[in-house]
């Protein structure tokens, strides 16, 4: 099927680190540039920008889920998220081609993608049981890092997964999915259980691990939604990949809301 180029996102979203700027003097001084943060799943100190990725998603203020092209900002020398680019990728909407920025007020200091990043390798429970993997005889692999607008904030996750070093035919299983939201940090043998780490729930009605009836239910529908992507992903099938991811999205933002709420089962 056909989709916004990345190529050309690459580059739009190079011109727009300075030319989002639109006073003079601001733009002499360069103090409000944006950059392109490296990518949290290569080894610390790579050069390597992190890659733009595609998305069903549904941007603040839409009505509905659109399939598009994201990537972050951070700002110019500091590691705080400055904003967040989407384009339409949908050749059969009628929005195709819609350059989307979300930027974030200049006196906040939202963690950037490697700030989350730098969370989840310090979490000294998944610390401790990476180190172990990999003397272990273990590799260790990072999966992309999704930041998604939620509830007002960002939530980021990351995959890990692990596989034998050294023996031949061997491939990457899911091990852990990290998750960090509003400074906490979730580490989980699956998507669900470190989402609830980090969204919690209110005191009242709580179902077991915390959590209300009516978040714990959006939790599993995310989880559940999350490995049909997978194996959606491994089959080649996009098409149904970006569908479960949508349905995901939609069920992480009903769980931020009821969090919110405290709405019971």
């Amino acid at each position: 099927h056909l989709r916004y180029p990345e190529l050309l996102f690459g580059l739009q979203r190079q011109v727009l680190t300075q030319f989002h700027v639109t006073q003079a003097a601001a733009f002499y001084s360069g103090q409000n540039f944006w950059a392109v943060p490296p990518d949290p799943s290569t080894e610390s100190g790579s050069a390597l920008s992190q890659p733009p990725y595609y998305l069903t998603m549904t941007m603040p203020g839409e009505a509905k889920p659109e399939f598009s092209v994201v990537t972050s900002f951070t700002q110019r020398g500091r590691p705080n998220m400055a904003a967040f680019l989407t384009v339409n990728s949908n050749p059969l909407s009628s929005g195709y081609g819609k350059i989307e920025i979300l930027q974030l007020p200049q006196n906040t200091s939202i963690p950037g993608p490697q700030q989350a990043n730098n969370s989840f390798q310090s979490y000294p429970p998944a610390s401790i049981e990476l180190t172990q993997l990999r003397k272990g005889g273990s590799k260790v692999t990072l999966g992309n890092l999704i930041t998604l607008p939620l509830g007002g904030g960002l939530l980021y996750t990351q995959p890990v997964y692990v596989s034998a070093e050294q023996a031949s035919g061997s491939y990457p299983q899911l091990k852990y999915v990290f998750s960090y939201w509003d400074g906490q940090v979730g580490w989980a043998t699956t998507l669900q259980a470190s989402l609830a780490q980090v969204l919690g729930g209110a005191p009242s009605a709580q179902a077991p691990g915390g959590l209300t009836g009516t978040v714990q239910s959006y939790l599993q529908q995310a989880e559940a939604d999350y490995a049909r992507a997978q194996a959606d992903l491994k089959a080649g099938n996009l098409g149904a990949f970006q569908a479960e991811l949508a349905s995901m999205k939609k069920a992480l933002d009903n769980a931020s809301r009821a969090a919110g709420s405290g709405a019971g089962p």
